[in-house]
């Protein structure tokens, strides 16, 4: 049954497109991952490498229409990323003050869950995926809701660092050293500000931080350094994805969340939430 439901929303593609071109790249993008479904179940990471480049010849900056959201995308990955079934929705609730959402990408949470917060402080630190996100809060008529920010959050200001880029995955960007060429493709300077620093310079209090929502590919440690003052105030609620192979940063961040009375529960492999005691 979940077969039949994948191949089903794989042929809906189309109808997300805005536009007959768009309309048409969709349409080649469903023929072309179901002729390639022998290849994913033989090698993934081969699939989706192949299926990112073929589709990259005909997505960049296609507009989509997700649930009465407008996005502006940059490949295939970005659509799959729009089209998940979110695991975090029952997370969200209603009057929960100031969202942060941190490795925001183009916007997927802080455009659909907008109108949940008085203010959405976005953080994305990468060239092209910023200006999609500014492209698609624009689009959706947020400009004074969602504030979006070129920067990584880190534990430390103003510093310089290179961002390795995903080569297909535009979402998959990472601080950390990453050797796999297949996966990865230059890098990218990016300018560091804690998250502690940025909440002060949009003129938003400490206590008025209600929800975070941390995906930052395997840097979360120092984004939960430098947001120290907001975890003093033991009122935000935070989604963090953690790697599951990745034991040593589990252990560093639950060590953290503990030391500020935080009680950490898993919603997956790769994602926990945590919430004052």
């Amino acid at each position: 049954m979940k077969k039949i439901k994948s191949i089903a929303i794989i042929l809906d593609y189309h109808r997300y497109g805005i536009g007959f071109k768009t309309k048409l790249g969709l349409f080649l993008l469903s023929c072309i991952q179901l002729s390639l479904v022998p290849l994913y179940y033989l090698d993934r990471h081969l699939h989706s490498v192949f299926l990112n480049r073929i589709a990259s010849l005909f997505l960049k900056d296609a507009q989509v229409n997700i649930e009465g959201r407008l996005f502006v995308i940059g490949s295939a990955s970005d659509l799959f990323i729009l089209l998940s079934e979110s695991k975090f929705i029952s997370y969200f609730k209603k009057g929960d003050g100031v969202f942060l959402d941190i490795g925001g990408h183009i916007g997927k949470y802080a455009i659909t869950f907008a109108d949940y917060f008085k203010r959405v402080l976005v953080f994305e630190p990468e060239l092209r995926n910023f200006e999609r996100l500014e492209k698609n809060i624009t689009l959706n008529h947020l400009g004074k809701k969602i504030f979006a920010l070129q920067r990584a959050a880190y534990h430390v200001d103003n510093k310089k660092l290179a961002l390795h880029l995903g080569k297909y995955n535009l979402g998959g960007h990472t601080l950390l050293n990453v050797p796999d060429s297949l996966l990865y493709s230059g890098t990218e300077v990016i300018t560091t500000v804690t998250v502690d620093t940025a909440v002060q310079d949009a003129g938003i209090t400490f206590s008025d931080v209600g929800f975070i929502k941390i995906d930052v590919e395997g840097a979360e440690i120092f984004v939960l350094e430098g947001m120290r003052h907001i975890l003093d105030q033991r009122r935000a609620k935070l989604i963090v994805e953690i790697w599951d192979w990745n034991q040593e940063s589990f252990s560093e961040v639950q060590s953290l969340l503990d030391g500020y009375g935080y009680v950490i529960e898993r919603i997956d492999k790769d994602n926990i939430f945590a919430f004052p005691r």
